[in-house]
Parts: C-alpha cells; sequence; structure tokens
C-alpha cells in the first residue's frame, strides 16, 4: 500500500475515533442532563424544604364557616386597625368532639388557662418554622405534648367549646411573625376565598 494513502487512513481513523469521542461525550450530557437536573430539583426540595412548606393537610374532615377572619359585630372581638372588633381566624363548626388535625408538621405548645377562662380555652398552637405558626382553639381536650414534633395530619384533640366561645367549633388561627394573618391567603390549598375547604 502507498504510503500517502497509508497516511490518510490513519488520519481518517484518528478523526473517526475523535468524532466518536465526541458523539459518546456529547451523548452523555443529552441523557444525563435530565437525569441531573431531577436529582437537582428533588434535593432541592426535600433538602431545602423545612416545615412551612410541607403539603398542608385539612385542620378537620368537613366543617361549616361560621365566623370569618376580619372585621366582625362580635363586641367581645378586640379592635384592629378601623375594625372596632376583629376577628384573627377562621372559626369552624364541625359535631362537637371531631378530631382536629395539624395542617402542617411543625413543633407544639400546649395552652391549658386556669379554669379553661382564657378567650381560647385549651388550645395549642404548632410551630411550623420561618415564623409561621397556627393555633387550634376552643378544644375539648389535647392528645399531644408541649415540645413534642407533629407531622401533618397528626390529631391535636378534639372540637370542644372552652374559654369564650358560644358554642362546639374550632378556632383555626394562622400567624406569620407573631401577627395574625387571613387562613385562606396562607393556605389556599385547604381553604377557598370564602374560607370553605375546597
Amino acid at each position: 500500500m502507498p504510503l500517502h494513502l497509508l497516511r490518510a487512513g490513519v488520519f481518517a481513523w484518528r478523526r473517526r475515533r475523535g468524532l466518536g469521542r465526541a458523539l459518546v461525550l456529547w451523548s452523555a450530557v443529552i441523557f444525563a442532563l435530565p437525569v441531573a437536573l431531577s436529582l437537582l430539583v428533588v434535593a432541592a426540595m426535600s433538602g431545602g424544604a423545612s416545615a412551612a412548606t410541607t403539603l398542608p393537610g385539612a385542620p378537620m374532615a368537613a366543617w361549616t364557616v361560621t365566623q370569618r377572619y376580619g372585621c366582625t359585630g362580635f363586641a367581645f372581638e378586640p379592635g384592629r386597625g378601623p375594625c372596632a372588633h376583629f376577628h384573627f381566624g377562621i372559626d369552624l363548626a364541625a359535631p362537637a368532639g371531631s378530631a382536629v388535625s395539624a395542617v402542617a408538621q411543625g413543633q407544639v405548645e400546649v395552652f391549658a388557662p386556669a379554669g379553661l377562662s382564657g378567650g381560647y380555652g385549651l388550645h395549642v398552637v404548632v410551630r411550623h418554622g420561618n415564623g409561621l405558626e397556627t393555633l387550634y382553639g376552643h378544644l375539648q381536650d389535647i392528645v399531644v405534648e408541649s415540645g413534642s414534633t407533629v407531622p401533618v395530619g397528626a390529631v391535636l384533640g378534639h372540637e370542644g367549646s372552652t374559654g369564650l366561645s358560644t358554642g362546639p367549633h374550632l378556632h383555626f388561627e394562622v400567624r406569620e411573625a407573631g401577627i395574625a394573618v387571613d387562613p385562606s391567603t396562607v393556605f389556599p390549598g385547604i381553604f377557598g376565598p370564602d374560607g370553605h375547604k375546597q
């Protein structure tokens, strides 16, 4: 075989091998990139997720809204801003003794005012992190202990009428950095714009 043909063949082989390497490299990138991105997304969602971003559950199985968040005509409610009386949560009525559950994972603090005379009566506050808290008021009983960590859906107690209450219901309140906010804006997946279950 003439030398120039041999050299041309070797060059062509080297070039093909270089193209093969490039093809293998690009194939790896094309196939591995979606997998790597998926893993990054999963890692970001699980590793960086706090209790506050946990998918929420409902505070009770079913309810009727008896009082919404905002200005109210109930004279025993304190004032806020331009409202002479303001309701800081949503009142949810269900059959007396209905189970009340945590809407998201968090750490529990139990409050049992002396003689059950406090406004919220027997109540539980669950701290979810990042300054977010949920309050469950007027409970008949409490089945969790202060300092315990509960998962979403954990039963905290049962609906009652303790404290300043006109009948069995759950006072559900949401606080951000200690300030009560509308639960339907924080948990739109649980409450519709009118406070009803979605």
